[in-house]
């Protein structure tokens, strides 16, 4: 009985030629669902085909239709899968071993990939290929080896990919590099050859050393399925054809200049692969270095934790410190302790510490490597005339693209490690400043400070308010040193407020509207300038950002009812990194007042004014000062000129009659005695207790006495 061609093309062959007309691109764009059912309507063609056409056609014609079902069914098989990341080749004996182990977990974890206890490893003998699966998982992992790489795939359908070997796969893969041929004319070809591009050079080398006698052996040992060699060899074929035709042509019309072309094309492509190779290696060495740091940023949570148990500690020492219910001696040798506890937790801090430096010594090391190569390239742009720089140019052009997209990557790594280490180390620092701070008033120094978590609120909720006002204070001019512009603002682009309410809540053992209602929130409130990057559309791009933020010890004033440390370099430090950060990332000008109840350490004040605080921020995109929200005192660094414009922002109010008052009735009492104690004057209604400590503090100033905690008594001013 004869074949009716048409209906086997129509009946059988549909689905194959629709996939054999797409390139891979173009597939991977189906959905993985459409991919499925174009594989079982062609699973069911070729079943079809076997049991009723194939004993009736001649067999050179049954290998090409066999030859294209496997074709059709191997480009659907590789287009499944999307690509995720590469990991290094020493993980293949545990995949050999089907096992996934703590080394292997840990690579997809930092690739944001979770493996489970149930996870099991599959592969065939002689395969370059594992399958991950996950029990309750639809979707499965695909592992190739490729490149002295293993490439990780995420695969929707698995039973389809187990089909074929990552040999057979990679064939496909290999046409996307060749098929502009089967596109361009034959003159364009030409053109194309003349211009010597890289891929379309690599592949007319290969076919001038091997030719057509030598294809097949493309593919010896590989273990590629008969059928996938006939359809393979038949595509080349045509490849092959039109470039040797191209080739011909290209002769024809410019004899004895074709050697010449080849000479300097294999120069520039050897140049231009060399630097490719070096990427790779420092791409694949950092990325190893930074999975070991990856790994030293979780061990981080752990020291974490130890130091705020530490902290708690120290809280209840303070505590006991406070209410009087422990000896001296038992205080100090609790201390001690904790003091040794410490230099283990700061050893910890140490070690995470060194792992960041010898990672930014690693990034400034092949960033040097990088800019050799990149140099190197760019004089290989300017070496050839006419013709061959423009062929040249787009070889070098495409690596030097690359180099600057992995220099880039590594700017941001560089700028995240920074920051990291930047915070471990103030936090480092933290524990060993508040040891100090506690250790010296136990042993007889004097706790200057003195706040109720009150007092604190009312200070927070005053100081954001004022600062509200001030800033609706409209029109306003503004002027930004980063564009070098000035604002007119007649209305903010964004105002928001922030507190920590919600973290205060989850920590503490309080009621949600306790915690809103006793507790200072560390407010922050931030005002926002901003303009469309094309004046009347496209994204709004921050410009200025003035920010007021007031820090307090919030799990002193939950656990004790009040705070006597000012705040350290360290912690005012690990906040301010955060900012700069932010800022530098943005590229935008971030003015912060920063305020305390407590006061600022002697550190702090000595460094906010320093020389070495003017290098390290004043020329960077962040702006401060400290406002000491009891004295009233407003810090920053005198050389930095951005500031001076915005300080009546963040300047606390105070009535001044009100003050005026309240210093002669102090100044009186004073003169009939030693010291004035700060509860006497609130109680006897000279002024509140707000009032009386600020007026303390600036007859402090004045030489008239000494603010001081005095045992059983209080806080008080003492005449020297």
């Amino acid at each position: 009985m004869s074949i009716d061609w048409n209906e086997l093309r129509e009946k059988v062959l549909k689905d194959v030629d629709f996939v054999l007309r797409e390139d891979l691109e173009s597939l991977k764009r189906e959905s993985g669902r459409d991919l499925n059912e174009l594989w079982n309507s062609i699973k069911s063609a070729w079943t079809t085909y076997r049991r009723d056409y194939a004993p009736r056609v001649d067999k050179d014609v049954d290998e090409s239709i066999r030859s294209r079902f496997q074709l059709a069914r191997l480009m659907i098989a590789t287009a499944i899968q999307e690509y995720l990341f590469s990991m290094d080749m020493r993980l293949e004996d545990d995949l050999n071993n089907c096992i996934v182990s703590e080394a292997l977990n840990k690579v997809f974890k930092t690739k944001g990939v979770s493996l489970s206890e149930r996870s099991n490893i599959t592969t065939k003998e002689n395969e370059d290929k594992w399958m991950i699966t996950d029990e309750g998982k639809e979707n499965a992992y695909l592992v190739r080896g490729k490149n002295e790489k293993l490439n990780i795939y995420e695969v929707k359908h698995p039973g389809i990919v187990d089909s074929f070997n990552s040999n057979e796969m990679a064939l496909v893969e290999e046409f996307e590099e060749f098929k502009f041929v089967e596109v361009l004319s034959i003159l364009q070809i030409v053109n194309y050859i003349a211009r010597k591009d890289a891929k379309l050079y690599g592949f007319v080398k290969t076919y001038l050393k091997r030719g057509y006698a030598n294809l097949d052996a493309m593919f010896d040992g590989r273990g590629i399925q008969r059928d996938i060699l006939v359809a393979v060899n038949e595509k080349y074929g045509r490849i092959l054809g039109r470039i040797e035709e191209a080739i011909i042509e290209y002769i024809k019309q410019k004899p004895g200049k074709f050697l010449l072309v080849m000479d300097e094309m294999e120069e520039a492509v050897k140049l231009a692969n060399g630097a490719e190779e070096e990427r790779v290696k420092i791409t694949e060495m950092l990325n190893q270095k930074f999975v070991e740091l990856e790994q030293k940023f979780t061990d981080a949570e752990s020291v974490r934790q130890e130091k705020e148990g530490s902290e708690d500690k120290l809280r209840e020492i303070e505590q006991e410190l406070q209410s009087k219910e422990s000896e001296k001696e038992e205080l100090l040798s609790r201390i001690s302790r904790l003091e040794s506890e410490n230099a283990g937790t700061t050893q910890k801090y140490a070690e995470i510490e060194n792992a960041c430096e010898s990672s930014l010594k690693e990034i400034e090391a092949r960033w040097k490597q990088l800019e050799i190569r990149e140099k190197e390239l760019k004089e290989g742009i300017e070496k050839y005339e006419g013709e061959l720089q423009e062929a040249n140019r787009r070889i070098f052009e495409r690596e030097l693209g690359k180099i600057e997209e992995l220099k880039e990557e590594l700017r941001l790594k560089e700028a995240e490690v920074e920051n990291k280490r930047d915070t471990l180390k103030y936090e480092k620092d933290e524990l060993d400043e508040k040891l100090k701070a506690i250790k010296s008033v136990i042993e007889g120094g004097e706790a200057k400070r003195y706040v109720t978590r009150d007092i604190a609120k009312i200070h927070e909720m005053n100081y954001i308010g004022r600062f509200d006002v001030k800033a609706n204070e409209l029109p306003k001019t503004l002027s930004n040193p980063i564009d070098e512009r000035e604002y007119r603002i007649n209305a903010w682009g964004r105002h928001q407020k922030f507190d920590e309410k919600d973290k205060l809540f989850k920590e503490l053992e309080m009621s949600y509207a306790e915690v809103e209602e006793k507790i200072p929130l560390n407010l922050r409130s931030r005002y926002v300038v901003s303009e469309k990057k094309y004046k009347l559309f496209g994204k709004e791009q921050t410009k200025i950002v003035i920010e007021a933020v007031v820090l307090n010890h919030w799990k002193d004033y939950a656990e004790i009812g009040l705070d006597t440390k000012s705040f350290t370099l360290s912690e005012l430090m690990s906040v301010l990194t955060r900012y700069i950060d932010r800022a530098e990332l943005g590229q935008y000008f971030h003015v912060l007042g920063i305020a305390s109840v407590t006061g600022w350490d002697e550190r702090v004040l000595d460094y906010i004014q320093s020389d070495e605080f003017h290098r390290n921020f004043v020329n960077r995109h962040v702006s401060i000062c400290l406002v000491d929200l009891e004295t009233g005192e407003l810090l920053y660094n005198k050389l930095d000129d951005r500031i001076k414009d915005f300080i009546e922002l963040f300047e606390p109010l105070f009535d001044t009659e009100k003050l005026e008052k309240c210093k002669e009735s102090i100044k009186e009492e004073l003169d009939r005695g030693d010291y004035v104690v700060l509860e006497d004057i609130s109680k006897r209604g000279v002024c509140d207790e707000i009032f009386a400590k600020k007026t303390f503090y600036d007859l402090e100033c004045e030489g008239f006495g000494k603010v001081v905690r005095m045992k059983d008594i209080g806080t008080v001013l003492r005449r020297d």
